[in-house]
């Protein structure tokens, strides 16, 4: 697989807002290009001023009666959905620092659905068995269309309104919930399932990136629940980083980190 552009959506949320800069400038280090999702307030004077300062690549109004936060989460599997070419999804506060991430992706068939870090402890208990990580996610704009079906609706409106009317197997996949009883990665495994191609679905686990990594405390990965400080780490044996929040109050750790950038 060839993943031709990076995607990541934000709202004006204080603690993603401004993740915005440096997720384009590290997966342009990575060497790939960047689509930014922006969704609007509805302020139009607070929207004017967010679009001046981060530049997103395209603009999504906000949704009557859909959490701004879950539809943040939608917007960047809509658009990828919908824009010629292969994507990878990501969540726009987690940054790559090696090359050697992208490598597992190389060896999938360009028709595969990627689902990244399945091997995680946090899907190996119910009820989150089979949940699919959102950050890591690849396909083409056609296989995610077949995924989502979104080629059968006019606009996201559309899509996300048939889906608050199905009647799931986990009720954390329906969009018209409150943020907190909503799960992305849970609408993500029920979609794949009702898709149905299980030969192309190709499965990456986090040990597949090359390379020695360590384990503390989740493979390859910098977590903010232990890495309150970046001093004394060995940063080569970390391929992502999910840093503390909001950015802009800890520049600090975020720029020892692009000092170790592979």
């Amino acid at each position: 697989m060839i993943i031709d552009t990076v995607i990541t959506s934000a709202n004006f949320h204080p603690d993603y807002f401004t993740f915005v800069k440096p997720w384009r400038e590290f997966w342009s280090k990575m060497g790939k290009l960047t689509h930014l999702c922006y969704v609007r307030t509805g302020d139009e004077f607070l929207d004017e001023v967010a679009e001046q300062a981060i530049n997103p690549d395209s603009i999504h109004y906000r949704i009557e009666n859909m959490d701004y936060g879950i539809q943040a989460k939608l917007a960047r599997f809509y658009t990828a959905s919908q824009l010629e070419g292969t994507w990878l999804i990501t969540d726009v506060d987690m940054m790559p620092t090696n090359r050697s991430f992208l490598k597992p992706y190389e060896s999938v068939p360009q028709d595969h659905l990627v689902q990244f870090g399945v091997d995680h402890f946090s899907y190996q208990r119910a009820p989150d068995i089979g949940k699919w990580p959102s950050h890591g996610v690849a396909g083409s704009s056609k296989t995610l269309q077949e995924i989502l079906r979104s080629d059968q609706v006019e606009s996201m409106e559309q899509l996300v309104d048939g889906w608050k009317r199905r009647v799931w197997q986990d009720p954390r996949c329906n969009p018209g919930n409150n943020f907190s009883g909503f799960s992305d990665e849970s609408l993500m495994r029920e979609l794949v399932r009702s898709w149905n191609q299980p030969d192309r679905i190709s499965k990456i686990m986090r040990t597949d990136v090359p390379g020695e990594y360590s384990h503390v405390p989740v493979y390859g990965r910098l977590c903010r629940s232990h890495h309150h400080s970046l001093d004394n780490v060995d940063l080569s044996k970390y391929y992502e980083a999910h840093g503390p929040r909001p950015y802009h109050t800890n520049k600090q750790w975020y720029n020892k980190l692009k000092e170790g950038l592979k």
